[in-house]
């Protein structure tokens, strides 16, 4: 006998499984003897899908030092707190020296 066969079903109910969803659940124990009370209610959020790219991204050489960078921030954020940062990745290639910084 399988004591989970009247049991909630996660993967029929994919709407539970969405980004930034907020799940409430309760719990109860089944024996030979029959079911027990439900259990307090607990709620938990899904966690958020990432956001999207950052969106047109500007580079632009100020002085034979200096980069400004400049983009317009992601069109989904896909959190209540928005973007909280960025991560910039730099790859410098010299010309004829054919090296990488």
């Amino acid at each position: 006998d399988d004591p989970l066969a009247d049991g909630l079903q996660i993967a029929e109910r994919p709407s539970v499984l969405l980004p930034s969803t907020l799940v409430h659940a309760r719990l109860r124990a089944r024996n030979p003897a029959g079911w027990s009370e439900w259990g307090h209610p607990v709620a938990v959020e899904t966690k958020p899908a990432p956001s999207t790219p950052p969106q047109d991204m500007r580079l632009l050489a100020t002085s034979p030092d200096t980069l400004d960078f400049a983009w317009m921030p992601p069109v989904i954020a896909n959190s209540r707190a928005g973007i909280v940062g960025y991560r910039l990745d730099l790859t410098i290639v010299l010309s004829e020296a054919g090296g990488t910084v």
